[in-house]
């Protein structure tokens, strides 16, 4: 792992125009001057598949697992590769470096003989990597799956700042019954993906239960470790007392 381009040593670059055949090596940059000779030099290296620098997007972090397995003489089907991918929670954790997810992926290549990987060695030896996703909670909410809701209450009590993600949830429900209403995008310059098939009474008692709940974060009648849940559990409620009444 190298903070910059000026760390890359000639004896880096040597290494790479001829290295061990029986190896990976993976480089990881914080930040590059990609019109540095040194960078240059390195890049320009065929034996070097991909080099990347900053955080990778799914495309890039695609590769770059590709590259790792490949190197190791590993296989992977399609549906392995892509929970392999999940698990491994690169994407939600800002923090988690190439360098990081390069090591996961070799105790796994070190851990079975086998040639081709599967889902059941995936799970054994890669962690589940639980992040919380504040944007994410909107679409949970949408569609009632009471598992992903627990964990992310779980984590998300952990965490400081509960009237703002209150705030960001209650954003979406009121961009939502707004759109119901009869509002339009250039009405409210805004536009959401989720609830759209809750009614304009769903819509509204969400709302309230929200504000409800920021107003007792506000003035401390509630422990904030116990706000989150307690406004999913309501507002789930109110879905059912809906849905039932239909």
């Amino acid at each position: 792992s190298l903070d910059r381009d000026k760390d890359i040593s000639d004896e880096l670059i040597s290494y790479c125009k001829s290295p061990n055949p029986e190896s990976s090596l993976i480089i990881v940059m914080a930040d590059v001057d990609k019109n540095s000779n040194k960078w240059k030099q390195l890049s320009s290296i065929k034996s070097i598949e991909k080099v990347f620098c900053k955080r990778a997007d799914r495309e890039k972090l695609n590769i770059f697992v590709l590259s790792v397995l490949k190197g190791a003489g590993k296989t992977v089907r399609q549906n392995v590769f892509n929970h392999l991918v999940e698990r491994i929670g690169y994407e939600k954790d800002t923090e988690m470096s190439l360098y990081s997810v390069g090591n996961l992926l070799s105790n796994l290549c070190v851990a079975y003989e086998d040639t081709e990987l599967t889902l059941d060695m995936v799970d054994e030896i890669i962690p589940i990597k639980e992040c919380e996703d504040r944007f994410g909670m909107a679409e949970l909410l949408d569609s009632k799956d009471s598992v992903a809701l627990y964990s992310q209450c779980h984590l998300l009590t952990k965490e400081p700042g509960v009237i703002a993600f209150l705030s960001l949830l209650s954003r979406d429900f009121r961009v939502a019954y707004k759109m119901k209403i009869g509002f339009t995008y250039n009405d409210i310059g805004a536009s959401t993906k989720h609830f759209t098939d809750w009614s304009r009474e769903e819509l509204l008692k969400s709302l309230e239960i929200l504000a409800e709940l920021i107003a007792q974060s506000k003035d401390g009648s509630l422990p904030e470790d116990v706000i989150i849940p307690m406004a999913f559990q309501r507002i789930l409620e109110v879905r059912k007392e809906v849905t039932n009444d239909c």
